[in-house]
């Protein structure tokens, strides 16, 4: 039986958008697959930056869509980077083991649930294969420094057999740090060996780090183009950032721990201001209430953080699938930059053409 990655749904891209994509090889909540078109419309110039950072890796949509200088790929989950760490070196090793994970999971629910998938994913399930590979993950979170080391490549094959197989893509631990998510899914797809090579090749000249954003701000200066995609805060309806009033199962979509709200989202607006003062371009993607009057609490206190004079607000809209519903949801995103672009300049508007 064969597994296969499903293909994301991306917006056109022009013909030299495409030449240079990879597509991401694994779900993340708050994946920008859907958007990656309109970032690369807003990039700054090649010939203005010799280094590129993403701080907020995820599934590096955009990292994975361009080839970019000296690549620095960061983020706070430390077993993300693994599994970026064991597809980089050992591509070939990863797909043998997910790939029987999910060989293992299709014979489980066929020999003890009789293709009945209601009850694999209701009580009946709690000891299915999933469940124990939850559980083996969640015993190994303390892994040895050395990344060569086999039960770092047994963790990374881990984590990718269940954000492919889990509910709706999350990735959610409690206060203790355990993963916690419940099984969702009928068959886990998984990426093909062809596209693990890839990713590994883009990967051999990216430096991966595992640290807070403002742990690497020393060394981001002029030259520097940074992107920025901060997680998404907890939908509830006092938010700063609600998109909707749906509040009964929001606390679903608490995928970070510690948790990225508010105070973060300010946090990050500051150090996005001091790097864009030191000379670095920097893009932010970032979620815009609403719904809501111009003059609402929640959208000036985004233009106090990022001020237009200073920043380039490009507006954008997408559907995205996210906490316990599963039918897309409408999001408008902002794409703000710190250097001009074809359709603005920071302080300014430009004007558009207008056909006569």
């Amino acid at each position: 039986m064969s597994f296969t990655v499903k293909t994301f749904t991306l917006k056109p891209l022009r013909a030299e958008q495409r030449e240079h994509l990879v597509r991401p090889f694994m779900r993340w909540v708050g994946g920008k697959q859907r958007l990656v078109g309109q970032l690369l419309n807003y990039l700054p110039p090649e010939d203005t930056y010799s280094r590129y950072y993403e701080l907020f890796l995820g599934a590096g949509s955009l990292f994975l869509a361009r080839n970019f200088p000296n690549p620095v790929l960061n983020d706070l989950n430390f077993h993300l980077i693994n599994t970026y760490q064991q597809v980089r070196s050992r591509p070939e090793a990863v797909h043998r083991l997910i790939t029987e994970h999910a060989r293992q999971l299709t014979r489980d629910h066929r020999r003890n649930f009789g293709g009945d998938w209601e009850n694999y994913r209701g009580k009946r399930g709690r000891g299915s294969y999933y469940y124990t590979v939850r559980d083996a993950y969640n015993a190994h979170l303390e892994l040895p420094d050395d990344i060569f080391d086999p039960e770092r490549l047994r963790q990374a094959a881990r984590f990718l057999f269940l954000i492919h197989s889990n509910y709706n893509g999350l990735f959610r631990v409690n206060q203790r740090g355990a993963y916690n998510v419940p099984f969702g899914k009928k068959l886990t797809h998984v990426p093909d060996l062809e596209q693990l090579n890839r990713i590994s090749a883009r990967l051999q000249n990216a430096r991966l780090t595992n640290h807070s954003f403002e742990e690497l701000e020393p060394e981001i200066g002029a030259g520097a183009f940074v992107y920025l995609d901060p997680p998404y805060p907890d939908l509830q309806p006092q938010d700063l950032f609600h998109q909707t009033n749906r509040s009964q199962k929001a606390s679903f979509t608490a995928y970070n721990a510690p948790p990225f709200e508010t105070p973060e989202h300010q946090q990050l607006a500051a150090f996005a201001d001091r790097i864009r003062r030191r000379g670095a371009k920097v893009m932010v993607s970032i979620v815009e209430p609403f719904g809501v009057h111009k003059a609402d609490p929640r959208r000036t206190m985004l233009r106090e953080w990022y001020p237009e004079a200073h920043w380039c607000y490009h507006r954008t809209k997408f559907k995205r699938t996210l906490g316990p519903r599963k039918d897309p949801q409408l999001v408008h995103e902002l794409i703000l930059t710190s250097y001009e672009t074809k359709k603005c300049r920071p302080g300014h508007k430009l004007k558009r053409n207008r056909r006569k």
